[in-house]
């Protein structure tokens, strides 16, 4: 009988299954527990420009477990050695956002712009099974200084300006040592408490070191104002620039702090100076310098002339003077005017070969950037001894720009690195529109734009208050110190102003020379002149020639 029963309810399935063949059809229970998106294998580039938008959501399927809470996990292998967990909900799907995801790679220890496989599953009282993406991240952490440390002393030596006195190293944690990822950094240097409000540039480089001599951070020091022989607090802090598919990432790292002792400039103001009517008219305002140079009694001046006759005298004083008798370049005490045409010039005395020698001479921007490749005069840089560099502040355009000598193509200068070195005939230089002071080092080979206030002239006595074209533009020479030459002044009124606008202004209040915010316009005459703006001292100079 037990035999009976046994095999009945085989039977009776039998029957059913024969006699309702039409109506019924056997599907056997599938249980399982599996992601259904994304699909294994996905590829994803995640943009740091949209880091608050969806980069991924997974959904799944749980006819396994019934679970009320499931826990989300990642892991950079298959067999979850190290698992991560990122989250969990009480839903059948989880989203990140671009931000988050990309956190979670970069704790996983996964490197930045290089492709990375990744692993995910779901538990919920079981395993999920699991899903393969391959992935890029991005960099969400700033440059670190490693060295110098926080406070160093750094003394500069005027016996040693090419040695390295300080090497700057750091590390970018987000980037693999061995990557191939194309980072431009530059040091940036500034006044301590300044927040860099205004710096320089002691270099660019795509390594993660970079060795400054004693003349290149002495220059530096005395260009942001330190003091000769004195000690002095600067900051230093690594600009990263990184180009991508989707814009230029822009990073900078913590700040340090260095106390610097910049040494006496080698180069100083000497004693003997240009004057006659192609300067001063004949010693109407201070003659125009000559500095000293590495060669005892050899001295230089870069000087913009007029039409006209010059000599050389000492301590604008007529006392000790030079001039030429035979026009055979000898200087011959009190001798005859030298006759000159209007240019740009680098003047040389030679006192122990008893010559002088004037060539033409200037440095100037041109390009797409600025006046369309030499439709109108390149903007002249102007000589700072006290760094020994050639300075100019300009207005540029969206554009190209190099820099050349003398208006024209013989010698001229790019960037092939885009580094920041000056390459003879290189690459042009690719520029963004804005207000620029830009430095040319020869001694270093190097050149830095960087973004700052470009003062000018504006009034009825030059452009028609703004209405004509842009402002006269003046360049800082020394910190606070601005020089401009040879405006074209008529009849009319002036004020001093920044970038073309009225946010800020100076005019003079009493016609007394001194600089007034938001003072009187400031009455001239026709003529051409010599323009200097000194905010040290409150000052200003409008130096007539003709």
């Amino acid at each position: 009988m037990k035999n009976i029963i046994k095999f009945l309810p085989l039977l009776l399935i039998a029957l059913v299954s024969c006699e309702d063949t039409e109506e019924f059809e056997f599907l056997p229970t599938e249980e399982s527990f599996e992601i259904i998106s994304p699909t294994d294998g996905s590829s994803l580039i995640l943009d740091e420009t949209n880091g608050q938008n969806n980069a991924l959501t997974i959904v799944w399927s749980d006819n396994v477990s019934s679970s009320e809470n499931y826990v989300i996990d990642m892991s950079t292998d298959e067999a979850f050695t190290s698992p991560i967990n990122i989250g969990s909900t009480t839903a059948n799907s989880y989203s990140f956002t671009v931000e988050d995801l990309n956190t979670y790679l970069l704790q996983a220890g996964l490197y930045a712009y290089e492709d990375s496989n990744v692993y995910f599953r779901v538990t919920g009282g079981e395993y999920s099974d699991l899903f393969r993406l391959s992935v890029t991240s991005f960099p969400d952490s700033n440059p670190i200084i490693n060295n110098p440390n926080d406070s160093s002393d750094i003394s500069l030596s005027v016996d040693t300006p090419e040695d390295v006195a300080m090497s700057v190293e750091w590390e970018d944690p987000d980037f693999s040592p061995s990557s191939t990822t194309i980072v431009n950094y530059t040091v940036q240097v500034a006044l301590a408490d300044t927040e860099f409000a205004e710096f320089e540039s002691l270099g660019e480089t795509q390594e993660l070191m970079l060795d400054v001599t004693h003349s290149g951070l002495n220059n530096k020091a005395l260009s942001l104002g330190l003091i000769e022989e004195t000690p002095g607090s600067l900051e230093v802090r690594i600009f990263s620039s990184l180009e991508t598919t989707s814009g230029v990432i822009e990073r900078y790292s913590d700040p340090i702090t260095i106390n610097v002792t910049p040494y006496a400039s080698t180069i100083e103001i000497s004693t003997w100076g240009i004057v006659g009517g192609a300067y001063n008219n004949w010693g109407a305002f201070t003659d125009a310098p000559f500095y000293t140079t590495e060669v005892p009694n050899v001295l230089v001046s870069y000087v913009s002339l007029l039409d006209g006759e010059i000599k050389f005298r000492e301590n604008n004083d007529w006392t000790n003077n030079y001039g030429d008798v035979g026009a055979d370049g000898t200087l011959d005490n009190g001798g005859d005017n030298i006759l000159v045409t209007a240019g740009n010039y680098k003047v040389t005395l030679d006192f122990n070969e008893n010559t002088y020698t004037i060539e033409p001479f200037s440095w100037g921007i041109v390009g797409s950037g600025y006046n369309d490749w030499g439709a109108t005069p390149d903007a002249k840089f102007y000589y700072d001894y006290t760094t020994n560099t050639f300075k100019v502040n300009v207005q540029l355009l969206d554009g190209e720009i190099k820099f050349r000598q003398n208006n024209e193509w013989l010698t001229d200068f790019g960037d092939n690195g885009s580094d920041g070195t000056l390459d003879a005939g290189g690459t042009n230089i690719a520029v963004t529109a804005g207000y620029y002071a830009v430095t040319l080092d020869f001694n270093n080979n190097t050149y830095t734009i960087q973004s700052t206030d470009v003062w000018g002239i504006v009034g009825s006595g030059y452009n028609d208050w703004g209405g004509a074209g842009p402002d006269f533009a003046l360049t800082q020479i020394q910190p606070g110190v601005y020089y401009g030459d040879i405006a074209t002044l008529v009849d009319g009124e002036i004020k001093f102003r920044p970038n073309n606008d009225w946010s800020t202004d100076f005019g003079d209040n009493g016609a007394d020379g001194t600089l007034d915010a938001g003072g009187t316009n400031i009455a001239v005459t026709a003529g051409l002149y010599r323009v200097k703006m000194d905010v040290n001292t409150g000052t200003y100079e409008l130096n007539q020639i003709q």
